[in-house]
C-alpha cells in the first residue's frame, strides 16, 4: 500500500460508500485541479454565450455550448470514478468501471434536444464542443507538470 495513503496526521482515513480508504489530502488535490479545470472550461463557456449574443449564428454556437457543458460533466465524472477505482485497486478490492456507458448515455440527452429542435441547437455542433473540457484538462495538467518540474507552485486560480 501506497505510504501516503496511511493515517498521516492531520488526515485522518475516512469511508467512503464502497468501503475504501481515502486521504483527504488526495481529495484536496483532485479538487483543487476540478476546481482550476471548471473555472477555464467556464469562462470558454461564457466567451461562447457571448458569441451566441453577439452572433447570428445562435443554433451552431448553442450546440458548441451544449458539447462544452457536457464535455464539462465528463471530466469532472471521469476523474471522480478513476479516483475511486485506484482507491479500490489500492485496498486489494476489484475497481468496478469508470462510466463509460453512463457517459454515451449523457451525451445523448444534448443530441435528442438538438434533433429534436434543430432551430435552437445544430446536432453536428455538440461535436465540436466536445474536446473542451479534455482539452482544457491536458493543458491543466502539462502546465502542473512544468511548475513541479521548476519546483515552483504555479498555480492557474
Amino acid at each position: 500500500m501506497d505510504p501516503r495513503l496511511v493515517n498521516l496526521p492531520g488526515f485522518p482515513l475516512v469511508r467512503r460508500e464502497e468501503g475504501v480508504p481515502l486521504n483527504q489530502y488526495i481529495d484536496a488535490q483532485l479538487r483543487k485541479r476540478i476546481r482550476t479545470i471548471t473555472l477555464w472550461v467556464g469562462f470558454l463557456l461564457f466567451t461562447l454565450l457571448i458569441l451566441w449574443l453577439l452572433l447570428p449564428y445562435k443554433p451552431f454556437v448553442a450546440g458548441i455550448f451544449a458539447g462544452g457543458l457536457v464535455s464539462l460533466h465528463h471530466v469532472i465524472h471521469i476523474a471522480h470514478r478513476l479516483k475511486r477505482a485506484g482507491e479500490m485497486v489500492l485496498a486489494g478490492a476489484t475497481p468496478r468501471g469508470t462510466g463509460m456507458v453512463y457517459r454515451i448515455l449523457s451525451l445523448m440527452v444534448p443530441l435528442l434536444i438538438a434533433l429534436r429542435h434543430p432551430e435552437w441547437i445544430h446536432p453536428w455542433s455538440i461535436f465540436l464542443g466536445l474536446p473542451i473540457g479534455y482539452a482544457v484538462a491536458i493543458a491543466v495538467e502539462i502546465f502542473q507538470l512544468r511548475a513541479d518540474r521548476k519546483g515552483g507552485k504555479a498555480d492557474w486560480n
